[in-house]
């Protein structure tokens, strides 16, 4: 799998890097990021985050690292980082969130922050550290498939009949 660096280098997004403050936790949204998609996309959109790889005494680059959030509905959920790069000559972390339709399924906001962890053999928390949570809003979409059917069955007829006579 490509570093979150490598992605970010082939799509010339580097304005649109959200930025960890150690110290007050927070997550720093640039203006050119607005929104995380409409609503129902699915794995169209990537979220890149930088952070300092020290924090105090602590490598930031040895914790597992996730994006916990909760949708426009008050549904929960966790994207697992697997892309973290580590640019030592800056000191940084960079690693990204490729947006799923369970974070978008809805119009409104999502909050989402970024929790680091590292675990022992049997799973148990040795250290965690996390962000304060940050929030960006999905736009509404228009998802017709449903409403077709409901509304016009002779639609869902037609189709059942083209896929009988193939």
């Amino acid at each position: 799998m490509a570093t979150a660096e490598e992605l970010l280098a082939t799509t010339g997004a580097s304005d649109q890097i959200l930025t960890i403050d150690l110290n007050t936790r927070e997550i720093k949204i640039p203006n050119t990021v607005t929104n995380l998609g409409v609503e129902s996309d699915d794995d169209v959109k990537r979220i890149y985050f930088r952070m300092p790889k020290q924090y105090g005494e602590f490598d930031m680059s040895q914790f597992d690292t996730r994006v916990n959030y909760m949708n426009a509905k008050k549904e929960g959920g966790m994207y697992v980082v697997s892309d973290t790069s580590i640019n030592d000559s800056e000191g940084t972390l960079t690693f990204s969130w490729l947006v799923d339709r369970h974070v978008v399924g809805y119009a409104g906001a999502v909050e989402f922050n970024v929790c680091m962890k590292i675990l022992d053999s049997e799973g148990a928390v040795i250290k965690e550290f996390n962000t304060a949570p940050a929030s960006l809003p999905v736009k509404g979409g228009l998802e017709t498939e449903e409403a077709i059917v409901e509304d016009n069955p002779s639609a869902f007829d037609n189709v059942l009949a083209r896929l009988y006579a193939l």
